[in-house]
């Protein structure tokens, strides 16, 4: 019975220690989904696209333009609507070769070095789910560019079992309702898959 009881305690300070540790890092409180549930204006209008290393797939907007592995030795997507003159979107998955990390380890690391840089003025991250798998977040804003003032989402997101983070970030350029415009990406992020 003593054996059970110490256990028992021991179970209680892991489950304390590993909540604890996942409330907050480089002093910024990890919240919840930041998704506002609103009707996507993509939901008739996307097509699906498949990367060219057959690793992921996802539903993009038709009509954006879409780059591949534009830089040597990263593979991923770049994707933008240039349709619009007054504002500007871009969408980017990025594959991250990792076997050591769990995400939440990855993250925090990332996040701990970007933080105290004020370029990236991040300002909240968070938790939330995307297609069914668990996945952090990062808002960041630069205020104004040459584009107009820039808003960030940055997505981690890792399979349970595979050796590759993605990072899927949406950035949005002079865009007034940044939180209503990040909510209508939300079809297009549960539409991502991992092969």
């Amino acid at each position: 019975m003593q054996h059970f009881k110490i256990l028992t305690l021991i179970t209680l300070l892991t489950i304390a220690q590993f909540s604890y540790s996942q409330g907050k890092i480089a002093g910024l409180e990890i919240q919840s989904d930041y998704f506002v549930n609103k009707t996507s204006q993509f939901s008739d209008s996307v097509e699906p696209f498949i990367d060219n290393q057959n690793h992921f797939s996802l539903n993009l907007p038709k009509g954006w333009l879409i780059t591949e592995d534009v830089l040597p030795g990263v593979h991923g997507v770049s994707t933008s609507d240039t349709s619009e003159l007054i504002t500007f979107e871009v969408l980017v998955v990025t594959e991250i070769k990792n076997s050591e990390s769990s995400l939440f380890e990855y993250f925090k690391k990332d996040i701990e070095y970007h933080a105290p840089i004020s370029k990236y003025n991040i300002s909240e991250i968070g938790k939330c789910k995307i297609a069914g798998i668990e996945a952090f977040w990062v808002y960041s804003s630069q205020g104004k560019t040459e584009l107009g003032p820039h808003h960030s989402v940055l997505h981690y997101i890792k399979k349970e079992n595979s050796d590759f983070i993605y990072l899927i970030q949406i950035d949005t350029y002079n865009s007034s309702e940044f939180l209503k415009k990040i909510s209508s990406y939300r079809n297009i992020l549960n539409s991502f898959k991992i092969k």
